[in-house]
């Protein structure tokens, strides 16, 4: 029941926020599950490009 409840509110308010914020091409996604060093290369490569 808690979890139903969590995925209700992420549904509810997290799911929009995220639509906006990649809609103003604010929000990159990164998969995580990859090795360490080729996520944090993904990451300095969208901070280097601001």
């Amino acid at each position: 029941e808690v979890l139903q409840n969590r995925l209700k509110e992420y549904h509810a308010k997290t799911e929009p926020l995220a639509a906006f914020y990649q809609n103003t091409s604010v929000l990159h996604r990164i998969d995580g599950n990859r090795d360490r060093e080729t996520v944090f290369g993904d990451i300095s490569r969208l901070i280097e490009s601001k």
